[in-house]
């Protein structure tokens, strides 16, 4: 349901110089409503180039198939193009259709989360919630890995706590017991946020795993807490991200 690459910000905020805002970024950042150019292609996958309007810098993506196993490796190369610091973050943003019975499985030393969107549900945003099961406002019991269906009218966007470091999420299918697994480095990617929508925006139920470099969603927040990444000028950064399927 849409693979969205949200670079230099999730949502919209004012773009950080020197600890002070300056211009407006868009909600989601820029280049994921920009058009790639594609740079090489073979049989094994392609590589894509796209040039920042709103900053100078090039983001380089390569997909690698792998032809002997049900994998797709993302490799990522983000140059700044200028002599100035770049402050910037990335986050994938895969929604995945979430069929009848999808569970959202996080490694096992995950017990917390924090919701990072204020609503009646979980109340404002940075209220921790215990994972898998947490509680509403209404003290009553909510299961945090179920998708449910479009008819609940609602979304949730929760991050792991910063502290807490992981390498992996997976999707599962308990009808099919079909599963998709993303992994990354948390040393390019220390943070993970998760997207569930349940028919709040998408006319499909949907989730996305977002490993990414900033916590959280808004660049200019991710900065003033430190929790984003500046790129000196004319420095380049490198990130992977792979996805997987399987079958238990």
């Amino acid at each position: 349901c849409g693979c969205d690459e949200m670079f230099p910000t999730i949502h919209s905020c004012r773009y950080p110089l020197n600890g002070q805002p300056s211009f407006a970024l868009p909600d989601h950042g820029e280049v994921w409503s920009l058009p790639w150019r594609v740079v090489e292609k073979d049989a094994n996958g392609c590589t894509l180039s796209v040039q920042g309007k709103l900053l100078p810098y090039r983001v380089e993506r390569k997909l690698e198939i792998h032809p002997h196993s049900a994998r797709l490796t993302f490799r990522y190369h983000l140059q700044n193009l200028s002599d100035e610091p770049l402050n910037w973050m990335w986050a994938a943003h895969p929604q995945f259709h979430a069929l009848g019975q999808t569970i959202i499985r996080l490694p096992e030393h995950v017990n917390e989360v924090i919701n990072v969107r204020s609503g009646e549900l979980f109340g404002l945003e940075g209220t921790r919630l215990n994972w898998p099961v947490a509680f509403t406002q209404r003290g009553e019991t909510y299961r945090l890995d179920i998708v449910r269906p479009v008819e609940a009218r609602q979304g949730r966007k929760v991050y792991i706590a910063p502290d807490v470091q992981v390498s992996s999420a997976r999707l599962e299918d308990l009808n099919s017991g079909t599963w998709l697994e993303m992994r990354w480095q948390t040393c390019q990617l220390p943070y993970l946020g998760i997207w569930v929508d349940e028919g709040l925006y998408a006319a499909r139920p949907v989730v996305a795993l977002e490993p990414t470099n900033g916590y959280f969603d808004s660049l200019e927040f991710a900065y003033d807490l430190g929790r984003a990444s500046s790129l000196p000028g004319g420095a380049s950064a490198n990130w992977d991200l792979e996805v997987e399927l399987g079958t238990s």
